[in-house]
């Protein structure tokens, strides 16, 4: 048991580097989205379960519960791209649970012009005062700064990366409650990757 207990910092520590660096990869590989992207139709199901096959050992370390039954519509999109955005969002939905065992649903919905991947969180959340700024390039907000280790780049990495990709991400949470991150999906295959962002909110 003494064994188990001191060997939870370096797994710790070798569970952060490794974030660290996936990150750093993440950020360096935005620059050239244009030169490494292949559009297909993906599986938001089996795109996901990828994810959460990669992260197993990291989420059942954290008692995490994930549902993935409303996971049932395709879309047009580069899966290593969008599993990387997914990647991070369930990074966020682990580092700010709240005391309450976490819980994460992932969900589309066919909405006529689009397709919306919703991932719900039942941890912290966010002041509402907050919402408007979390995709801003080093905005960590209150629960950031409560020894969170937080660096302000993971969400601002996956808002510009929807931007080069022509999806829309927004973000609606109450503190105490929940956290969902909204990604919408033009239902098109014949969009080009563009540095303009057209919102469907």
């Amino acid at each position: 048991e003494q064994w188990i207990h001191e060997m939870k910092i370096p797994i710790t520590g070798m569970q952060l580097i490794a974030q660290s660096v996936e990150r750093v990869l993440f950020y360096a590989r935005l620059g050239s989205v244009e030169k490494d992207y292949l559009v297909t139709e993906v599986s938001l199901k089996a795109c996901a379960l990828e994810v959460l096959a990669q992260s197993k050992q990291f989420l059942i370390q954290n008692n995490a519960c994930i549902h993935t039954e409303g996971l049932v519509d395709m879309v047009y999109s580069d899966q290593k791209w969008l599993q990387s955005m997914l990647n991070q969002i369930l990074m966020n939905s682990v580092k700010y649970r709240s005391g309450r065992p976490l819980v994460i649903d992932l969900a589309s919905r066919d909405q006529g012009d689009y397709v919306t991947l919703s991932v719900t969180d039942n941890g912290m959340g966010v002041k509402e005062s907050e919402l408007g700024r979390v995709f801003d390039k080093g905005f960590v907000g209150s629960n950031g700064r409560a020894g969170k280790n937080a660096t302000g780049i993971g969400l601002y990495l996956c808002d510009q990366l929807c931007t080069k990709m022509g999806i829309s991400i927004e973000m609606q949470s109450k503190v105490g409650e929940y956290t969902t991150v909204l990604f919408h999906f033009p239902k098109s295959n014949a969009w080009r990757i563009s540095d303009s962002y057209k919102s469907v909110r």
